[in-house]
């Protein structure tokens, strides 16, 4: 390249340009010179994979040595972000915090990538297991929730047909799919593109759909590339054929965690959000148009490292500040003191008890009046289940104090029988098997004990409790809420 621009190592290996890109950079249209000693650098170092675009084409990566050494740092911090939040593992309370806050973010991508009008407090309730709705438009949210759950779970389950056929049965709300690739060709299938050359695409031929799909999996397992870059390929590739009807956004990056996940990063995996690179753009247009006229995946690879990057420090950012607060809260609370036994008390001798003088007979009540005293003391409570012990508990509540004023924000929008004072104290005790009392809806809201039995009663008549009865009392077992219940 001794005759080439001087410039074209620096729009490539420093900023990765599209010809449009280029265009604005020069200020000026007239770049087609520029551009060839671009595209000549570029091809001195392209590698094939046995990956084909729609028209038939291998995709290609540029893999430059100053490009090498970018995709080399990148997957280094995704190593260092995955070991950061495994270390939380010590700390079970922070490491919860950080999950939580990262899902509400996920889903959030999720809502948006599907355009769904989901609200902000919707998405808190379905992750604090307060949610109730039965509202279509949320399944395909509601399975992304139990797809990153899985997947955190379960890390090492590999990346091939079955997984995207159970991802795609959890966005449908279905155990049982009757259509798996998409049969029809639902989009216009071309258009041409900006410059007239070639042809842009919306999505694969339906007839294609398997021939690719295979194509696809034989890269995924033979290709010589890193489980990072075939991850971020496997993002664009799932967006760019659209395989399925619906859902495909967050099947491919539900896939591409599972590829990361399998590779080495483990549970991290499904905290990574991988749902904002495909958040469309002029910019995500440009590259898209850019990658399907010259097969050049580099261009969505350079794309996704440029939008992960900051997001990837913020994270590690996170964990270091979670850590430092739990070891903070462990040096406050001091060291754990072992309890030392209590010494054995001497056995006294048994005193000897005279026997007491015999009771005096209890006064007669006519029966007339002593119904009437017990009609005035309480009503015939309903019949309620009997059990006949249980062991009373009231733990602290798992969620904050923020997120349990945002589920009882959440519970009465959806249930105008509950009053606020009521979705208060079950967002705050609703630990699955403890039992609650009338006496700690009392406590806890400092009211009268007949308004507490009434409301606990009316918890119990709404779904919330499950009312029993111990011998002469009452006690109220939480009902799991959520979207099991649909």
């Amino acid at each position: 390249m001794a005759k080439g621009w001087e410039k074209a190592p620096y729009y490539t290996d420093v900023v990765y340009v599209t010809q449009r890109g280029l265009r604005v950079a020069l200020g000026t249209s007239q770049n087609d010179w520029a551009w060839g000693h671009i595209q000549e650098y570029r091809q001195s170092a392209k590698i094939e994979t046995s990956l084909r675009a729609i028209s038939a084409s291998k995709f290609w990566v540029c893999r430059t040595e100053r490009i090498n050494a970018k995709f080399a740092e990148f997957e280094e911090s995704l190593k260092q972000y995955s070991s950061a939040f495994s270390a939380l593992s010590s700390y079970p309370e922070a490491k919860k915090k950080i999950e939580k806050e990262a899902f509400f973010r996920l889903l959030s991508e999720a809502r948006d990538l599907e355009g769904k009008p989901i609200p902000d407090v919707t998405l808190r309730a379905m992750l604090s297991g307060m949610y109730r709705e039965s509202n279509p438009n949320h399944v395909a949210v509601l399975g992304y929730k139990k797809a990153l759950e899985d997947l955190q779970a379960n890390p090492d389950q590999f990346p091939e047909v079955d997984y995207l056929a159970k991802v795609y049965g959890m966005l449908l709300g279905t155990d049982e799919l009757t259509v798996f690739y998409r049969e029809t060709d639902s989009r216009t299938v071309y258009q041409v593109s900006v410059y007239g050359v070639n042809t842009s695409y919306e999505e694969c031929r339906a007839k294609e759909i398997e021939k690719m799909m295979e194509n696809f999996f034989g890269f995924l397992n033979y290709d010589n590339l890193s489980y990072v870059l075939k991850a971020l390929i496997a993002l664009y590739f799932i967006h760019y054929i659209k395989p399925f009807d619906n859902y495909n956004d967050l099947i491919a990056s539900l896939l591409a965690k599972a590829i990361l996940a399998n590779g080495g990063l483990g549970e991290a995996a499904s905290i990574i959000p991988l749902e904002k690179i495909l958040k469309k753009g002029p910019k995500f247009d440009d590259i898209d148009g850019e990658i399907q006229r010259s097969a050049d995946i580099t261009y969505f690879l350079m794309y996704a490292m440029d939008t992960l990057r900051g997001e990837i420090a913020s994270g590690l950012d996170a964990f270091t500040r979670a850590r430092r607060e739990a070891l903070d809260i462990e040096a406050r609370r001091g060291p754990v003191k072992e309890e030392e036994p209590e010494p054995e008390k001497p056995v006294e001798p048994t005193p000897i008890v005279m026997a007491p003088n015999p009771a005096p007979k209890p006064v007669e009540v006519p029966a007339e009046k002593q119904e009437e005293a017990e009609r005035l003391v309480a009503p015939k409570p309903e019949p309620v289940p009997v059990v006949a012990s249980y062991a009373f508990v009231a733990p602290k509540s798992e969620l904050s104090d923020k997120e349990i004023r945002d589920a009882a924000r959440y519970i009465r929008q959806t249930n105008p029988n509950i009053r606020k004072a009521q979705a208060l104290f079950f967002a705050g005790h609703c630990t699955m098997g403890c039992y609650y009392t009338i006496q700690d809806f009392k406590r806890a809201t400092k009211c009268a004990y007949e308004t507490a039995r009434t409301s606990m009663d009316n918890l119990a008549r709404e779904g919330f409790y499950q009312k029993l009865q111990i011998k002469n009392k009452f006690v109220y077992k939480p009902i799991k809420q959520g979207e099991n219940d649909q």
